[in-house]
């Protein structure tokens, strides 16, 4: 039985994927009640009305203690497996997964990604997913996608990106080169400035090119276009769709995604920022602010809100003023920005009247205004990303792109062949079972760059255990039980095998650095599930276990490393052979490093 919800502030459905168990579960609680009458299928999708009556107690708990007590519950284990988990910091909606199948621990990831593929479709605007089939039905095939894969990949189960591994030269001279050349016939259009070119091999990523002006992809943007290339239906040859990136400063930034096939297995996609990157900027920051001031209004906490309101003065005023400069072809945009700025106008007059003298009682009065700038907001960010234009490319840029597809095309397929064979034999563990005897399995990941390195488990699973596969995917679980709890290294057992498991940080000259303290030091962040995609778990990590590394604290490397042996091996010999093992594979992690060419 799997569910997922998402509900507004007034406890309206927005979006719903559920299994049949899951809509019979529902089904049956609505006809206890006596919301449907006994003759409806319990199989049956029910309306929104209905689950909104169903849901309603329980959403209206989570609330109130969200409001009064800033301290809403992130779970609720009930008998026979029967768990929910919830969700209420994305820009005041609410979401709810639920299972009676999978473990807390596993819910909240899922919840986080499913979470991170809402923000990757429709940015801020969750409400989108009501009204636009397109992009609800796009979320849903990305959920199935990545419930499929998260049991049968390694990289996906990582939450870490598999590369294709080709010597440094090839790479260089051939493909890097050649998507350097895509983008300068991209640039033809000054829309297209600011691109980046990508290319996959299958679910192995082969490399990227970005240009100068564009802002840097980070890996958890690479990994989601990874799963968006699985997740799509070939219509043709080339697919344009409008997607949102963290990029580098951890925001959200349109992009129009071109997804162009090479062959069956090669996937050319080309990324081109959207609109000015300032204005999506801010309007995002002010949707994170106008949700945090909306709750810190409910708690009267007006210490607080002279802070955030300064910010949101701040936002707005930067997207005010960029749209005076810009010139728009739609009069509805016009209406709507001078709209934006006299709502902001009006809401601003109330909190400095309320702020100047702290009067709590003015709080009604303010709260009165907030959802008429908060409507303008939307319908500005509605407008400016989610027009006719947005999901489609005009008649020139079309030319351009098939140009571009017809270059690389040519230049790829010369290595098409090659490229097929080095996608079968990625990686095998039979190459280092001589130097490591009792060797099983290995993984090791750079989590700044986000890149994996592992043989291939099919290959591992024939020339070892049948059982490997489901070893594997226990040890990464149980590594990142022990890791949540601030161990980083550590060494357990059962009946046929040995496990070992080492998370450590290196500077910028590879000099491992040893936090002070690593005992207890993520307690703070329980709710924080080790991964990339619904937040950086191991950025967090850093810059909790070194506080006072402000400057450069990006550039500290984070590594992990997982090992399985023979039952038989002894502890000191698992850890000299992964020694031995970061070493052997230090030369392969620099010569497919994802960033090294751009």
């Amino acid at each position: 039985m799997e569910g997922f919800f998402i509900f507004n502030m007034a406890n309206d459905l927005v979006y719903q994927f559920s299994n049949n168990k899951m809509n019979e579960k529902l089904s049956n609680l609505a006809k206890n009640v006596g919301l449907i009458s006994d003759e409806v299928a319990p199989q049956e999708n029910l309306s929104s009305d209905v689950l909104m009556q169903t849901f309603n107690p329980l959403l209206a708990n989570l609330r109130f203690m969200l409001i009064q007590f800033d301290n809403s519950f992130n779970y609720v284990k009930c008998k026979h497996g029967f768990n929910m988990v919830f969700d209420d910091e994305s820009y005041g909606f609410l979401f709810i997964t639920i299972s009676n199948t999978k473990s807390i621990e596993f819910m909240q990831r899922s919840q986080g990604v499913y979470k991170a593929f809402v923000k990757h479709l429709v940015g801020p605007l969750v409400y989108q997913l009501k009204t636009d089939n397109t992009s609800s039905d796009f979320l849903t095939k990305l959920i199935i996608t990545w419930n499929r894969l998260f049991v049968e990949n390694q990289d996906v189960c990582l939450e870490a990106i598999e590369q294709l591994s080709i010597n440094n030269d090839v790479k260089k001279n051939n493909l890097v080169s050649t998507l350097e050349q895509a983008l300068d016939k991209l640039k033809q259009d000054t829309q297209l400035q600011r691109s980046h070119a990508i290319l996959f091999h299958g679910n192995k990523f082969l490399t990227l090119f970005s240009a100068r002006t564009s802002q840097q992809l980070i890996p958890s943007d690479i990994f989601f276009l990874n799963i968006f290339i699985q997740s799509i239906e070939i219509c043709g040859k080339i697919d344009t769709k409008l997607l949102f990136m963290r990029g580098s400063n951890n925001s959200c930034v349109p992009y129009k995604v071109n997804r162009i096939a090479i062959t069956d297995d090669i996937t050319l996609l080309l990324l081109s920022e959207y609109g000015n990157t300032i204005i999506s900027t801010n309007l995002y920051e002010s949707f994170l602010l106008l949700n945090k001031i909306k709750v810190l209004q409910s708690q009267s906490d007006l210490d607080s809100l002279v802070i955030e309101t300064e910010k949101l003065d701040k936002c707005i005023k930067s997207v005010i003023e960029i749209e005076k400069k810009l010139k728009h072809n739609s009069q509805e945009i016009e209406e709507c920005v001078k709209n934006f700025q006299n709502k902001y106008e009006s809401l601003r007059k109330k909190y400095v009247e309320m702020l100047k003298v702290m009067d709590k009682s003015k709080l009604l009065k303010v709260e009165s205004y907030f959802p008429c700038f908060m409507d303008a907001t939307k319908e500005l960010y509605k407008l400016t990303y989610f027009n006719e234009n947005s999901r489609r490319i005009t008649q020139e840029q079309e030319k351009i792109i098939f140009n571009i597809s017809a270059f690389v095309t040519d230049k790829v397929l010369k290595l098409a062949e090659f490229l097929q064979v080095k996608a079968k034999n990625n990686f095998s563990v039979s190459a280092y079972l001589e130097d490591f005897a009792g060797l099983v399995h290995f993984i090791f990941v750079d989590r700044q760059r986000g890149t994996c390195i592992f043989p291939d488990i099919n290959q591992t699973a024939k020339e070892t255990s049948p059982q490997i596969k489901k070893k594997v995917w226990e040890m990464i679980e149980t590594a990142r039980n022990y890791l949540q709890n601030g161990q980083t290294t550590v060494i357990w057992k059962d009946f046929a095998f040995s496990y070992h498991y080492s998370l450590w940080f290196e500077d910028a000259n590879g000099q491992t650095l040893r936090p002070k303290d690593e005992t207890n030091v993520l307690a703070n962040k329980q709710n924080l599930v080790p991964g990339i995609i619904a937040h950086d778990f191991y950025q967090k990590m850093t810059e909790t276990f070194f506080p006072k590394i402000t400057n450069g604290i990006n550039k500290i490397k984070v590594f992990e490393l997982f090992t399985i042996h023979l039952n038989l091996v002894t502890p000191h010999l698992q850890l000299e052979h992964s020694r031995r093992l970061i070493a052997t594979i230090s030369d392969e992690v620099v010569s497919n490093n994802l960033f090294d060419l751009l």
